[in-house]
């Protein structure tokens, strides 16, 4: 359970399609766990595994989407857990959100391998060594690793992914060959699509599909690009109509499933 002196707020995503606790101050959810979300071609009866699934927000964004699906989320940091049961409660998904204690390193035994049609990750990005933490510690955990790597994710993921599953991931732009690195020792088929803060800007963000594939050697693609903002500052309608009003985000996805 949360820790009962953290204060909380009560907030809406996907324009009042998803409710969600979270802390006042620390981690809160950012553009990134929307988007991650709808990167996410899930369909009625899919079986999606929310790695690190915090306070909870890709996993209720995904329900919020597709009703019929059904997603397991782990993370070892229990006080958000704590606040993911209770955005999943008072939204009255319980019979498709499941949440277990356990991370990347150490997942909980419930969890079948090969059993997953789609994982999701937001891993964390920074070293810890080279990270300057924040004074709120579920941030710093949200941004920094702490005890496992970028490899210890990916190889999470292709676990427990089916054998025509697909790993999706958000990561920032300027650490592309270091999550490249990672993906290609285990995955073949690697989709990149670019989110920009507007045109005018370098990507700040990547979402990349990686699936196994088993016929052909490493082979990376562009799956696409998104501007969030236009040239006067307000949200274009492609991210509005991902933000608001939780459409599916268009990615080009070559060998999905």
């Amino acid at each position: 359970m949360p820790n009962e002196n953290i204060e909380l707020t009560e907030d809406k995503l996907l324009g009042g399609k998803v409710i969600i606790f979270q802390p006042k101050k620390g981690y809160r959810v950012a553009v990134d766990s929307c988007l991650l979300a709808a990167a996410v071609p899930a369909r009625a009866g899919d079986k999606i595994l929310d790695l690190g699934v915090g306070t909870g927000a890709v996993s209720l964004c995904i329900r919020a989407r597709v009703p019929q699906c059904k997603i397991t989320g782990i993370d070892k940091n229990t006080g958000y857990l704590g606040l993911a049961q209770q955005s999943v409660d008072k939204n009255h998904w319980e019979s498709a959100i499941s949440l277990h204690v356990g991370d990347v390193c150490k997942p909980p035994r419930i969890l079948q391998p090969s059993s997953f049609d789609y994982v999701v990750a937001n891993p964390p990005y920074f070293d810890e060594e080279a990270y300057f933490k924040s004074p709120h510690v579920g941030k710093s955990e949200a941004h920094a690793n702490h005890g496992s790597k970028l490899p210890d994710w990916v190889n999470c993921a292709k676990a427990f992914l089916k054998q025509e599953g697909i790993f999706f991931v958000i990561f920032p732009s300027d650490r592309e060959e270091t999550l490249l690195s990672a993906l290609k020792a285990q995955f073949r088929d690697i989709g990149i699509f670019r989110v920009f803060s507007n045109e005018k800007d370098t990507p700040i963000r990547l979402i990349v599909a990686a699936k196994a594939g088993l016929e052909h050697e490493n082979r990376v693609y562009e799956a696409g690009k998104l501007e969030i903002r236009d040239e006067k500052g307000d949200y274009t309608s492609a991210a509005r109509s991902i933000l608001w009003d939780g459409t599916a985000l268009n990615m080009a996805l070559e060998g999905s499933i």
